[in-house]
């Protein structure tokens, strides 16, 4: 093949471009050396050897996908030949594709699911491969025109790029994400995707000789389209989470989803001890009141935290020695600084982050790398606070080899490549390290360096403010002078306010010395302690324990000082003392107990480190050691008797945890050797001349001595040594260990049994560690032979009898631990005492012969399993009781896990793993295919099922169900095949079809014949099939019937009563549900209809309700139940029961949501009831259920955020309503007298405090918490009072956050924030704006091709492709028209909407304007061999094919215009589903959306409150003076029309258009257009605009606190009108604004006045000053100036 001379310096640069980029991406060092020895005959052994025939026939996609393979060496071997000779490199292009090829292809043949990947990718190139065939006709023809040079360069270096890209997703963290569904991964890589369709784009290009010019302008098309797509990029998406979600969930779990991957990419794990969270939420709740109080007064402190103090260094030194408290002032820093930040109308946010170091005895802790860890988790907080920060992180750790860097980074990379120190605009980061001596020296001397280096800088440049904390002088930690200023030293006399409180709080416990008597005593040991040397907060711990002791004892004061002076002493000594307190004091019994709780402690966990262990299993552990358990329990054992060496947890678990400082005083090694034999006394007792009486009485108290006393015999016997016979607290490691080891034997040795069953699972896992010491133990502490020999004979008897195992299996051994048998781990040390001798010298001849067997061959661990294996296989596959564990052990006998040393985490198994398993167990169990039972494929099916391969469940539950005939197939298999169909269906006669099988399970199972059926499984079926048939196939009677089956089957089953009462009651059966509600009142749910009254019928009707209106606030179904409670005159036995249910929810351990749920729900039962008593007691029981939620949060458990938004918006609405009404008679009421018009006044001047308080507590509850209701409250009664200045104060904090996610580099926050823009917008007045921002965010989804309106979509694609011209007269040859052509033809083939779109980005793609007619550039003559020589002349007929854009620059533009919006509008996501985005909060049932059928109205007030046609027309004519569940009658709202084509269409190019007035007086989209930056900065401008950075001093804060009922009147605003002009006077002609608008109060003309939200009314002149109470009420009620209630009035 010849070639011309090329760019050779070019192309080489560019080579070693694409050899720099894959190398970065792939780090193989050997990739070079690859490279040169790779042949194109090793990538076809490789791509065949990849692919057998036996997969083939399986899979024909995997024969397919072998011959594109082999496909694509030949076309790299061709270009590759074109290549080289131009390129004048080492070696040759073709040799770097191959190696990349190489490295693709030898991914590890164990890595499954990534050969399934490699297959999709080979498939996806076909039709890009196919266009190659004309240059391999080249090579034959020894031809290709120089031109084409260059061109194929590109190719081949995309396609080196496209390897990498692949290579990258296996080796990093993104193939996690995609084992599961590997087929779908294409789809779903960004990268991948966007390397696929780069490869194909420049393929594309090959189809032309337009070369260079040619690539140029498809490259910048190319980069045009990805920046205006990367600009919009997750906005559809996110948009799309956020409706499905509603109220704004979906942000949070994105997020949350971001965070989780930050976390898993830096190591750190939630659970970890290293996670500073949970201790500062423990510091918190344990830390007495006021503590800490005089280091925030302090004046060094108040610098350093003041983030605008010029002067204040970034850097401020808390030191002190340990046990001095420090910890606990950095808590209450945190909390401090935590509580500034959360203050609303801030203009400049605070993001805190901190770290405490663990103790050294904790588990889990990488204590080398303390100071990595600590930045790791201040990071991954400044992401939690951070949107942008978040992003930037997440997208850090999807990035290849970054993990790898991480780890390998010090405290220098870590700062830089995690951006802790790059704070977002107006943002300061306060960093706080704890415990900074714990540090490795070079890392704290690399913290500060940093540190260092932020002193250089002044406070605007570096917005940094780091907190060190430790036992360290300052010089030791920091190079240089330090700033005495900026160091606060912890000593006696700084700490003195703090020890006396702690001190006082210790000794007036109820076990101390509590109460007025012990006044002066407690004052005397006070100043003992205080005056101690050394004293510190350790100190006085000690002492207080040993004072505790005293008073326990009943010893004196003189005993309390000798203690006092004592806590000074070394804490080993300490803990001696105490134990030897402890041994004086308990019996012989509680000494006995400590010691076996201390054994399991100290030993019986995963680790030798974890010194702790649950008491469920310590319970058992007793039980099965035949310890007699304490009286009073473990917990209050442990908390009374082993008090300063062991302590309850505050976990729901109920752990015991050993103290600090006690293993090292417990723990004792060997003075003796161990007996073969423990003691014995043998006792022969002869009765001679004895009454039955006496020998009773013997008997009795011998028994009494040997069991409750334990012949614990008087210690004042002079031939009784009584530290002998109480014994001593104290474990010897080796016995503990022996001790676990033997109780393993009596537990597997005897059938498992409910007293011991909780142990099971912890002496499986633990088993070969135990062994491990028992067998490496030397010297006193090494164990005999016979217990070798007894230890020996066990381990045999576990692999040589299965039937060990079966019986333990459902609690022991059917979990991740038991399966720790088989580990790599475990079977090394089984081994080790399967060979020993003396440990197998009791076998018998049989079973030696069998030992030796196992031994001798080839695999010995498989050999030794195999009968383990064969009984688990038939647990799995022939065990009527499903066992999914079952499958995941044989899952271990397949892949041989006892093989490989490094086991790989577990991963959810896939098609493959479970196919083999089952021919596996088919295998052992001798089963021929053809002979299988039913029963088989039922079990393997719901395996499957399990792992969502849903094809393989459907075959196999067919299978069974026809091997089961003529009989009925089981009830499993007939629900499964059910659900397994409902999964792939993807039409509704597919649906009804799957829906129809699990009826007829229903209709056979129902009966006796299901008996064995589980309620709860029927029920949960029964209430499936109803949602099917009420939501998709909207048969409503089909769903009843389904409903009234499950109440028969159930009749007291709450979510049965549940599901029919809302069903009835949505579907407005009034009288039924009134029935309902009777029958259950009357206790006639009962089956045995005795007649009885059930007590307290509405519990669990009530439980139900308000467990699925959690997540809601505004929620319509409750209050649909309280009205017809009340009218079917049920409503005081509804209250009555609402007690009980509290009640219990109140004694339950796991209430931290319900408990407070339920008193704020009986709370709307009297809101919803009205009337002055009503209200009040609804505002009780809100602030009781506050209360209780912070109470709850104080001792650990936490109320969702969404409980105290919705608490906190019934608050906000109810003061909001009320301060409306009463400002409403302030301006309007001429007849107030002076009296009542104060009142009124004061009246109005409460609510709004009300309001602040409301949004205080909120802010409070959820730090850094995103915009809620009663912010917005607040906000929107200071804009209806004209304060509009005030009203934007509110949300400064908010617009801080929206401002800058619309102007950092970060593109897919821009769709919340434009949603949380229109919220703020809305609130604070601005309804103009607000309306344009609703377009922007809120376009509904277009909906499948089988909509109810089947030519919407096209008409949508018609308005996309041709935004100006007539839907009707689209020229069929304009590419509009082309296109549309297209999409018919694609609609009648059946495609769905999203495959439409795609054929229609692909067609547009192929017609982009590649040529320019001025440089005479033309396409290829019809052949594709030749090129024209010459530019057609005028006339000149363009062949057929070829489109005419290649001539027409004006059609070349249409073309990359359409091309643009077809790509904006899948990145929106806005495709195959149904409905708005945007839906009715007032809906019951099924609620309607805002879409192209239903006009909406959005609420001016309540916080993204959005209403249909229907409900608001309700809500409008209701009484005004009722209570209503969403929203108010009285409320004003803005128009949301219906969409049309053309709005959609403009919506997704986000085009903005201004809205007007229409003629029915309401804000509708207008006719002029703007640019999207141009309107957001005239909508922000109040804000400070769009520019980052900008400080926004001159909005005002509202100061509400001040403000006195004398300033609250007619006329009076608030000293602001809503546009945010100070200090104009009411009628000023010239009050004008920045935009030339009058202010509110301001007259346009005689006949036109101008409201609140910018609406003109020409028709009324509106009465009221400053914007007050205006709204201009239309014919409809939106945007009048009147409330409702005046328009009612007129």
């Amino acid at each position: 093949m010849s070639i011309q001379t090329a760019e050779n310096g070019v192309i080489a640069e560019m080579w070693q471009e694409a050899l720099a980029e894959f190398q970065k991406m792939v780090p193989d060092k050997s990739f070079k050396d690859l490279a040169q020895k790779t042949t194109p005959e090793e990538l076809r052994r490789k791509i065949e050897a990849m692919n057998s025939e036996a997969d083939a026939k399986k899979n024909p996609k995997t024969s397919r996908a072998k011959d594109i393979g082999l496909k694509v060496i030949d076309v790299v071997k061709t270009f590759g030949g074109v290549a080289a000779e131009a390129a004048g490199m080492v070696f040759g292009p073709a040799q770097i594709c191959f190696g990349a090829l190489s490295i693709f292809l030898s991914i590890p043949r164990k890595v499954r699911d990534f050969h399934e990947f490699i297959e999709q990718v080979f498939i996806e190139l076909e039709p890009v491969l196919s266009q190659f065939d004309i240059y391999i006709k080249m090579e034959k023809e020894h031809h290709v025109h120089d031109n084409l040079q260059t061109a194929i360069h590109k190719v081949m270096s995309s396609f080196v790029h496209l390897c990498g890209t692949v290579i990258s997703i296996q080796q990093g963290s993104k193939w996690e994400r995609f084992k599961r569904h590997t087929i779908q991964a294409l789809t779903e890589d960004k990268d991948l995707q966007e390397e696929l369709d780069k490869f194909r784009r420049i393929v594309n290009g090959l189809q032309s000789i337009q070369v260079t010019a040619t690539y140029e302008v498809v490259v910048d098309t190319r980069a045009g389209v990805l920046d205006v797509q990367r600009s919009v990029d997750g906005v559809g998406t996110n948009v799309k989470k956020l409706v499905d979600e509603q109220n704004k969930r979906s942000k949070d779990e994105k997020k949350k989803a971001w965070v989780a991957d930050i976390k898993a990419f830096l190591g750190l794990k939630e659970d970890d001890n290293s996670n500073p969270k949970a201790r500062q939420e423990m510091m918190s709740s344990n830390r007495l009141k006021d503590t800490g109080k005089w280091l925030i007064d302090d004046v060094r402190f108040k610098k350093w935290a003041d983030r605008h103090h010029s002067e204040a260094d970034s850097t401020l030194y808390l030191t002190g020695p340990t046990g001095f408290g420090k910890s606990s002032l950095v808590s209450v820093v945190i909390d401090h600084l935590r509580e500034q930040a959360a203050i609303p109308g801030l203009d400049h946010r605070s993001l805190v982050s901190f770290h405490y170091v663990p103790a050294q005895k904790d588990k889990g802790v990488e204590q080398t790398s303390v100071a990595e860890t600590a930045l790791k988790w201040i990071a991954a907080q400044l992401a939690e606070q951070d949107d942008t920060l978040c992003k930037s992180l997440a997208a850090l750790a999807s990035t290849p080899d970054k993990a790898a860097e991480v780890k390998r980074a010090g405290v220098l990379g870590l700062w830089d490549m995690l951006k802790i120190g790059s704070p977002s605009a107006r943002t300061t980061n306060y960093l706080i390290f704890d415990d900074v001596d714990k540090f490795s020296e070079p890392a704290r001397q690399q913290l500060a360096k940093i540190l260092s280096g932020m002193s250089d800088r002044d406070v605007d440049q570096c917005p940094l403010k780091v907190l060190v904390c430790g036992d360290l002088e300052p010089e030791e930690f920091s190079p240089g002078k330090v700033n005495p200023d900026t160091v606060i030293k912890l000593d006696v006399d700084t700490m003195s306010e703090d020890l006396r409180v702690y001190i006082r709080r210790k000794l007036n416990a109820p076990n101390m010395l509590p109460g007025p008597a012990c006044a002066d005593r407690r004052a005397r040991l006070e100043e003992k302690l205080l005056s101690t040397s050394g004293c510190s907060f350790r100190t006085i711990d000690i002492a207080m324990k040993g004072i505790e002791r005293v008073i326990a004892t009943s010893g004196d004061e003189d005993d309390m000082f000798r203690v006092v002076e004592r806590s000074t002493q070394n804490e080993d000594d300490v803990v001696k003392e105490l134990l030897a307190q402890l041994q004086a004091e308990l019996s012989p019994l509680q000494i006995n107990q400590i010691n076996e709780v201390l054994i399991w402690v100290l030993f019986g966990n995963e680790g030798d480190e974890a010194d702790e262990f649950e008491v469920s299993a310590l319970e058992s552990a007793f039980r099965l050691r035949k310890m007699k358990l304490p009286i009073e329990g473990l917990p209050n054992f442990v908390t009374r008797c082993a008090r300063g060496l062991m302590h309850m947890a505050d976990d729901s678990e109920g752990t015991v945890v050993l103290d600090e400082g006690v293993r090292k005083a417990i723990l004792k090694p060997r003075a003796m050797a161990r007996r073969a034999e423990p003691p014995r006394i043998n006792l022969e007792i002869k009765i001679v001349n004895a009454d039955l009486p006496t020998a009773r009485r013997f008997f009795w108290d011998l028994a009494k001595y040997a069991t409750l006393d334990q012949f614990d015999f008087s210690s004042d016997s002079p031939n009784i040594q009584s530290n002998n016979s109480k014994g001593i607290i104290s474990v010897n490691a080796v016995d503990a260990h022996l001790a676990i080891v033997l109780a393993t034997l009596d537990f597997f040795n005897s059938a498992p049994t409910p007293d011991t069953e909780d142990i099971g699972p912890c002496l499986v896992s633990n088993l070969a560690r135990n062994l491990k010491v028992l067998y490496e133990a030397t010297g006193l502490d090494a164990i005999d032979d016979e217990l070798k020999s007894k230890i020996g004979k066990f381990v045999y008897k576990l692999f040589a009898d299965p039937r060990v195992i079966e019986t333990h299996w459902t609690k022991t051994f059917a979990g991740y631990r038991g399966r720790r048998l088989l580990s790599h781990e475990s079977m090394t040390e089984f081994w080790r005492w399967l060979e020993d001798k003396t440990a197998t010298r009791d076998l018998g001849t049989k079973d030696e012969e069998w030992l030796r067997k196992h031994v001798d061959s080839d695999d010995k661990t498989t050999a030794l399993v195999k009968d383990l294996g064969v009984m688990i296989a038939g647990l799995w596959l022939e065990d009527k009781e499903y066992h999914d564990e079952a499958f995941l052990w044989i899952n271990q006998f397949v892949e041989k896990v006892w093989n490989k040393p490094e086991a790989e985490d577990e991963d959810l198994p896939d098609q493959r793993q479970i196919a083999e398993a089952e021919s596996w167990c088919r295998q052992k169990l001798g089963k021929s295919e053809d002979a299988l039972p039913a029963l088989w494929y039922e079990q393997l099916a719901r395996t499957y099922h399990n792992y969502s391969r849903f094809e393989e469940a459907i075959s196999n539950f067919q299978k069974s169900t026809e091997l089961s005939a003529p009989d009925p197939a089981t009830w499993h298999t007939m629900v499964g095949l059910s659900d397994a169909l409902l999964n792939m269906a993807s039409k509704k006669e597919e649906q009804q079809e799957a829906i129809a099988i699990k009826e007829k399970a229903l209709e056979i199972y129902l009966g006796p014949k299901g008996s064995e059926i589980a309620k709860e499984d029927k029920l949960l079926h029964l209430e499936n099939v109803a949602l099917w048939c009420e939501l998709m196939f909207e048969q409503p009677d089909r769903a009843l019937k389904h409903r009234r089956l499950a109440l028969d089957l159930a009749p007291d089953d709450s979510g049965a009563q549940k599901n029919l009462f809302s069903y009835l009651s949505k579907t407005k059966r009034t009288a039924e549900a009134q029935a309902l509600l009777q029958s259950i009142a009357a206790g006639n749910m009962s089956p045995e209809g005795d007649g009885e009254r059930k007590p307290y019928p509405f519990v669990g009707l009530i439980e139900a309700v308000v467990e699925e209106q959690q997540w809601e606030i505004f929620y319509k179904r409750f209050w649909m139940f309280i009205s017809l409670a009340k009218d079917a005159g049920l409503l005081d036995n509804v209250l009555a029961d609402f007690g009980e249910a509290i009640l219990r929810a109140k004694n339950s351990t796991d209430n931290a949501t319900t408990y407070p749920n339920l008193v704020f729900h009986k709370g709307l039962v009297h809101f919803f009831n009205d009337g002055p008593e009503e209200i009040n007691l609804a505002l009780q029981f809100w602030r009781e259920s506050l209360d209780i939620a912070q109470e709850h949060h104080e001792a650990g458990k936490t109320a969702s955020y969404a409980f105290y938004d919705k608490v906190t918006a019934y608050f906000g609405r109810y003061y909001f309503d009320e301060a409306k009404k009463a400002w409403k008679m302030v301006q309007t009421s001429p007849k107030l007298g002076p009296e009542e018009l104060t009142n009124m006044r004061s009246s109005v001047l409460q609510y709004m405090q009300k309001m602040e308080q409301t949004a205080a507590e909120y802010e409070a509850a959820v730090p850094n918490g995103e915009l809620n209701n009663a912010r917005c409250y607040r906000a929107a009664f200071l804009a209806l009072r004209g304060n509009g200045g005030g009203a934007r104060g509110v949300f400064k904090p908010d617009m801080v956050q929206v401002i800058n996610s619309l102007s950092d580099d970060e593109q897919s926050n821009d769709s919340f924030a434009l949603s949380k823009l229109r919220t703020i917008l809305l609130s604070s007045g601005d309804f103009e704006n607000a309306t344009t921002a609703t377009f922007l965010t809120s376009p509904p989804y277009v909906g499948h091709i089988r909509d109810k309106v089947p030519d919407r979509l096209r008409s949508v694609f018609a308005r996309l492709l041709d935004p100006v011209g007539c839907l009707s007269e689209i020229p069929d040859d304009s590419p509009a028209g082309r296109l549309l052509q297209l999409f018919d033809a694609e609609k009648n083939a059946g495609q769905e909407s999203e495959q439409i779109l795609d054929k229609l980005i692909a067609e547009a793609s192929k017609n982009l304007p590649i040529a320019r007619k001025t440089e005479g550039v033309l396409p290829p003559a019809q052949d594709g061999t030749e090129a024209n020589e010459n530019p057609p002349s005028e006339g000149t007929q363009v062949p057929d094919g070829v489109l005419e854009d290649s001539y027409d620059a004006g059609t070349g533009e249409a073309w990359t215009e359409i091309h643009k919006t077809l790509m904006l509008l899948k990145s929106k996501d806005m495709l195959g589903y149904d409905g708005g985005s945007r839906h009715c909060n007032s809906c019951v049932g099924t609620r309607k959306s805002w879409d192209f059928d239903t006009n909406f109205y959005g609420c001016k007030y309540c916080y993204d409150v959005d209403l249909c046609e229907t409900c608001y027309e309700e809500l409008k004519s209701g009484n005004p003076e009722i209570r209503h569940p969403v929203c108010s009658p009285t409320h004003d709202w803005i128009f949301m029309p219906k969409w049309t084509p053309e709005r959609w269409a403009e919506s997704i190019r986000m085009v903005v258009r201004p809205p007007k007035m229409n003629e029915g007086g309401l804000l509708v989209p207008g006719d002029e257009t703007m640019e999207l930056v141009e309107w957001l900065t005239k909508a922000t401008e109040p804000w400070g605009g769009l520019e980052a950075g900008k400080t926004w001093d001159h909005v005002k804060t509202p100061p509400p606190v001040e403000e006195t009922a004398d300033e609250i009147g007619p006329g009076s605003g608030d000293g602001e009108a809503a546009n945010g002009e100070e200090g104009k006077e009411e009628g000023d002609p010239d009050s004008k604004d920045k935009d030339g608008e009058d202010d509110a109060g301001g007259e346009k003309n005689a006949d036109e006045k101008t409201t609140a939200n910018g609406e003109t009314n020409s028709d009324e002149v509106v009465e009221g000053t400053n914007g007050a109470e205006t709204g201009a009420e239309t014919k409809n009620g939106v945007g009048d100036g009147r409330t409702a209630s005046e328009g009612q009035d007129k």
